[in-house]
């Protein structure tokens, strides 16, 4: 007779493989557990429990094998009162974020992102130029776009990128704070706000983008805090 594990007994083993492997620092291990034992949409639900530490367990697996389509589930998360149940979101969403076209293209998303941080700004958008046509959809290849050309002081082009990431994942916190940030730079102080508060709604902890809201309303110009991005490991 086969007995079936109860729902409680499950996410009880999910926990404690979890946590196993990552003690063990073995992601690839636990990547082939969740890909045999919990489908994306079973671990996307345990991020509405009340349990703080099944929540971190559920967005670290979401992040390590889930798509775009549980960006909606994540991105509630970030409201979450756990401030490290947060920080596992966020850093979810941009796993996700930067996997989501071909593989092709990712590999030359992670290198454009090394020439950037290396100041290898031609060869880096070369390779942006190449993804975007390869994959226009690809949302982060455009919000890497935006953050290269603000880095270059192409702040009208940049705030471009900006939307048309929005337009392509509205989920995109990084890149409402960039539209805010290139509209600082701009003197659109007013726009700035709207920017702010947008990026705000999607992720109240952004406290230097609380800080910049605080300047926009006041008119007052300044360096916007570090745009925010993950480099990709």
């Amino acid at each position: 007779m086969i007995i079936r594990a109860t729902h409680d007994e499950r996410v009880r083993g999910l926990v404690s493989t979890a946590r196993s492997r990552l003690n063990a620092s073995d992601e690839r291990g636990l990547r082939q557990y969740l890909r045999t034992s919990w489908s994306t949409t079973e671990l996307a639900a345990l991020l509405d429990v009340e349990d703080a530490d099944v929540v971190k367990i559920a967005a670290i697996c979401v992040g390590l094998t889930g798509t775009t389509a549980e960006a909606p589930a994540l991105s509630r998360t970030l409201h979450h009162d756990d401030y490290f149940v947060v920080n596992i979101a966020e850093r979810a969403l941009w796993n996700i974020w930067f996997r989501a076209s071909n593989a092709q293209c990712c590999a030359w998303l992670r290198e454009a992102i090394t020439n950037m941080h290396a100041g290898e700004y031609d060869a880096c958008e070369d390779l942006l130029d190449r993804i975007l046509l390869d994959d226009p959809k690809f949302a982060e290849a455009s919000n890497q776009r935006a953050i290269l050309h603000y880095l270059t002081e192409r702040y009208a082009s940049s705030l471009m990128a900006c939307r048309r990431t929005l337009a392509l994942n509205p989920y995109h916190f990084g890149a409402a704070a960039g539209a805010g940030h290139n509209h600082m730079q701009l003197g659109t102080f007013d726009e700035a706000a709207v920017a702010y508060r947008h990026a705000l709604r999607l992720h109240p902890r952004m406290d230097g983008v609380r800080q910049q809201l605080r300047r926009a309303r006041e008119n007052r110009p300044g360096v916007p805090t570090k745009l925010r991005w993950r480099r990709p490991d």
